[in-house]
């Protein structure tokens, strides 16, 4: 069955992809092969439905090396919807992650959602977590 918020193939639902299009920065969260973590500020874009991470210098950046040793990331995009009352809002992306030259480029970073979390972007949702987080796992490709 087709879920109706959701675009047709698309691992993210219309509100979701509406609220990512509106969002500028992001944060990447990657770890080296022996477990150092790092979060950094990003510039992103959808396409399709992975996030494209570029940079100016990204090949001489921790979160590049981290992929290329440990293909897997957390991306965050969120932000303050009210302060009155106090609303938060956002979505975190679990997936594996690949580091990419493209030639003109200095590499991009796309994570392949696997997990999707978001709070306070779809209206009436089920919640995982804190009544109101939704949580979902991304069906692997073929298994769709």
């Amino acid at each position: 069955m087709t879920d109706p918020g959701r675009v047709a193939d698309s691992v993210f639902t219309d509100a979701e992809r509406a609220y990512i299009e509106t969002q500028k920065v992001a944060r990447i969260g990657t770890s080296s092969p022996t477990g150092r973590p790092d979060v950094a500020a990003v510039r992103f874009r959808l396409v399709g439905d992975v996030i494209d991470i570029g940079g100016r210098v990204n090949p001489a950046t921790y979160k590049w090396h981290n992929v290329v040793n440990n293909p897997r990331a957390s991306v965050t995009i969120d932000d303050i919807a009210s302060e009155d009352p106090w609303v938060v809002r956002g979505i975190k992306i679990f997936g594996r992650a690949e580091a990419v030259e493209r030639e003109g480029t200095t590499g991009r970073i796309l994570v392949h959602p696997e997990v999707i979390w978001s709070w306070n972007v779809n209206e009436g949702a089920p919640t995982y977590f804190a009544d109101m987080i939704e949580k979902r796992v991304v069906p692997r490709a073929g298994g769709r």
